[in-house]
């Protein structure tokens, strides 16, 4: 789905990325882990198109532009005096292109991230975990082919987080591509996942999470 050859970034004047090649097939789910500083979120914004390399390449199987790759924030980016439907439907609302299919699409994802009868809602009247299931619900109505998220549980309580975890999952079980950049290596142990590592913008380990985590554990009894 997406190949990454020598990308690089450069942001006033500093190295954010540097050298990072690795491919992401279809239907991977994927975490991308590091300290805070370590350029998640820079990889993340080059991939979904809201930066643009300084140098290198990503090679798309099939292109993408920005407005159709789902993305879930960290600070939810919900609008406040927009409904929870209304905010699921925003981004198509702006290309005007909501129509009743649409609609019908939107209340479907609302009912699979467990949010029927929260439609009329305002996100001030909801749950963080309920925002943050907004947010996903938002990002499948974009394109349920794809879905990468920064940081979707930094500022939620351990259980929400972990339900919302749980969703990201589910969501990839049924063929998404999922690509989660979090700081909270307990993740690591609870799902089948690829695990890259990030120290200071370079690429330091990529494995998978059952492996990541017994060379953590060694690491650390080491």
């Amino acid at each position: 789905m997406f190949e990454i050859k020598n990308l690089c970034k450069n942001i006033n004047g500093l190295t954010v990325l540097e050298d990072i090649s690795f491919f992401i097939p279809k239907g991977a789910f994927l975490f991308i882990v590091g300290k805070s500083g370590s350029g998640k979120t820079t990889l993340l914004d080059c991939l979904s198109k809201r930066k643009k390399p300084s140098s290198g390449e990503i090679i798309e199987k099939e292109v993408l532009p920005s407005t159709k790759i789902g993305k879930v924030f960290q600070d939810f980016h919900l609008l406040p005096d927009l409904t929870v439907i209304e905010n699921i439907l925003y981004p198509l609302e702006v290309e005007g292109n909501v129509s009743h299919e649409k609609k019908q699409k939107a209340k479907f994802l609302l009912s699979k991230m467990k949010l029927t009868g929260k439609e009329n809602c305002f996100p001030a009247e909801i749950s963080g975990g309920e925002i943050q299931r907004v947010g996903i619900a938002r990002a499948l109505m974009i394109n349920e082919k794809i879905i990468i998220a920064d940081e979707p549980t930094s500022n939620l309580d351990p259980k929400t987080a972990r339900e919302i975890m749980d969703y990201f999952f589910k969501i990839h079980q049924q063929g998404t591509t999922v690509i989660i950049s979090t700081h909270d290596w307990s993740f690591l142990d609870s799902y089948p996942a690829r695990v890259i590592e990030l120290r200071e913008g370079r690429i330091i380990r990529d494995e998978n999470s059952q492996y990541f985590s017994n060379s953590l554990s060694n690491k650390e009894s080491s």
